[in-house]
């Protein structure tokens, strides 16, 4: 039983020298983490003023141009396709036609009547002692009787209106494309809703909005940088070419450029979108040497006399995907200035003081 007493002074002793060891390895001071002596290896920079490349990114599509969605001027049942998507058609080439007999039908009586018209003026003419071959050598108002009577100015109106009838059974490429959206086979009924798209060689146009706030940043033949969303390792380059001077709805400025090429592009392409500024005189600094305490920006700067990270609340002005542009944040007393050496990796758990090897 005398032994006891010696057994539990032996433990508090392993007990006091256990919680001495797991303390803490830093403490506070000025609400900032003091750290003990312990040496992070780190990389530095020395601040500078420099030109910061300002970046929108936003989405946006590209489109054709020219496009256009086509349809029959009149019904029917689709008589013959000529093509399918993805065919490529010069300006004029037929595309379709519906089974219109009716109007082909039309189209003949009305060209025999032009023609019986034609022959009833001419008799008319000769009639009055004139050669039908010769009318440069009649006056004007003699031919204007002799067609009024004979019925030729009816007739050929006649016939223009038939050929236009005909003509609206009859689908035909405005400008040389490419075939989309056809959907439709021979012998289905169409109307007047569209039957395909034709979409011109041109797919360099791209759309996208900016922000309200953003527009004093862009101007036209501004340089851009465009990626597809189905290839992102490949980036095009691009020119702003119209700014649509009106904000929407929602806040936002729709404009459009135009792609270097369009190999990649296809019409209705998601792609992501980059505007970039030259801004120079900044306080430009690696994201990396960014990092969050106590719910504030700070970056650590280092000193070659003691060796040590110096915690400095920031504020950041602007940022690109790489670079941020800073400056000290004064309601927080900091100070930051062009030559501080900036630590910008290997700060993710240093304290104020903390000890650190530049590698």
């Amino acid at each position: 039983m005398r032994y006891i007493p010696s057994i539990m002074l032996i433990a508090l002793l392993a007990i006091s020298i256990t919680n001495c060891k797991n303390q803490s390895n830093t403490t506070l001071k000025d609400d900032k983490k003091i750290s003990s002596p312990q040496s992070n290896i780190v990389q530095v920079i020395a601040l500078k003023k420099e030109t910061f490349s300002k970046q929108i990114i936003t989405n946006g599509k590209s489109y054709a141009y020219p496009k256009a969605e086509l349809h029959f001027r009149t019904s029917g049942n689709i008589r013959k396709i000529f093509n399918t998507n993805g065919d490529y058609v010069q300006k004029g080439d037929t595309i379709a036609v519906l089974d219109r007999e009716d109007l082909q039908l039309s189209l003949y009586s009305a060209q025999l009547e032009f023609e019986k018209s034609r022959l009833e003026y001419y008799d008319i003419l000769a009639g009055q002692g004139f050669s039908p071959k010769d009318t440069l050598n009649i006056s004007p108002e003699i031919l204007s009787i002799a067609k009024m009577r004979s019925g030729f100015i009816n007739a050929q109106n006649t016939l223009k209106r038939a050929y236009y009838d005909y003509e609206s059974s009859i689908l035909r490429a405005p400008f040389s494309g490419v075939i989309a959206n056809l959907s439709l086979s021979e012998n289905e009924q169409v109307g007047s809703d569209k039957f395909c798209t034709l979409m011109g060689n041109n797919l360099k146009n791209i759309k996208f909005n900016i922000m309200e706030s953003e527009y004093a940043f862009i101007s036209k033949n501004q340089s851009i940088l465009i990626s597809p969303f189905a290839r992102p390792d490949i980036t095009v380059k691009g020119v702003l070419k119209n700014i649509n001077p009106s904000v929407n709805e929602n806040g936002q400025i729709e404009l459009c450029a135009v792609a270097s090429e369009s190999s990649v592009l296809l019409d209705g392409m998601n792609v992501k979108v980059s505007i970039e500024k030259d801004i120079p005189n900044q306080l430009v600094v690696p994201r990396s040497a960014l990092v969050i305490r106590d719910g504030f920006d700070v970056l650590f700067t280092y000193t070659y006399e003691d060796g040590t990270a110096h915690w400095v609340y920031v504020n950041i002005l602007d940022k690109n995907s790489e670079y941020a542009v800073v400056e000290a944040n004064k309601d927080r007393g900091a100070t930051l200035k062009e030559g501080d050496i900036v630590i910008i990796s290997g700060n993710l758990n240093l304290a104020d003081g903390s000890k650190v090897t530049i590698l």
